[in-house]
């Protein structure tokens, strides 16, 4: 159980910047059409990016999903 409460950590992974969060795990990652994209940890392609809307992550090629938090750990 976690001492933090959902709005809280709501809020939070809506804050993370994800270029952010990719530089610091030296993630590869760039900018391409407008877009943050990086390489998904699962299946290792290069076919995930960023949701600026949502500030979710999402691989196209095996269709994982992550927020920041859930993506750092």
């Amino acid at each position: 159980m976690s001492d933090y409460s959902p709005e809280y950590l709501r809020r939070l992974r809506n804050e993370i910047a994800w270029s952010d969060l990719l530089d610091r795990l030296k993630w590869v990652h760039k900018i391409r059409e407008g877009r943050l994209v990086f390489q998904c940890p699962r299946c290792r392609e290069t076919l995930a990016a960023v949701n600026a809307r949502t500030n979710l992550g999402r691989c196209f090629c095996c269709e994982a999903n992550w927020n920041p938090i859930d993506f750092a750990m």
